[in-house]
């Protein structure tokens, strides 16, 4: 009796070893690459800041969203690139001010807000990235 109880158990063990081997391994996916990393999005602000007056470009201006800054160009044209992770529906303080002084004119300071909402990113990968959001601003900045 006690070697009859002493078989059953043991085909009884492999049994149950059997059926939790064959559904553990089946709950790991082998399609699914490990992904390390947070989301991470592009936000770009690009334009040309040009006299109000007159239309014509103005050089060095100082171009700042967030903690990123930028000059304006011989042509007025500037560009500001700034990543962030974890993107979301924001909004950014454009600044724009007449740093050289008297050297390309004085010219009043300005501040623009500008939205940005995450329905509007493009090139994202489906994954981490979200890809880009850009906008175009013109600026004219009058005399001082």
């Amino acid at each position: 009796m006690k070697k009859l109880k002493i078989k059953f158990l043991k085909k009884y063990s492999a049994l149950i070893a059997a059926v939790v081997g064959l559904f553990s391994s089946s709950s790991c996916s082998m399609v699914q690459p490990v992904e390390y990393g947070t989301p991470s999005a592009r936000y770009v602000v690009d334009g040309k800041v040009t006299d109000n007056g007159t239309g014509k470009p103005i050089e060095n201006i100082r171009v700042s969203m967030g903690g990123d800054t930028a000059f304006t160009k011989a042509d007025g044209s500037y560009g500001i690139v700034r990543d962030v992770t974890f993107p979301k529906d924001t909004s950014f303080t454009l600044k724009f001010e007449d740093t050289d002084g008297s050297v390309n004119g004085q010219y009043a300071n300005l501040d623009t807000v500008v939205k940005f909402k995450k329905s509007e990113f493009k090139g994202s990968d489906g994954k981490w990235n979200y890809g880009e959001n850009h906008k175009n601003i013109d600026i004219k900045l009058n005399k001082k």
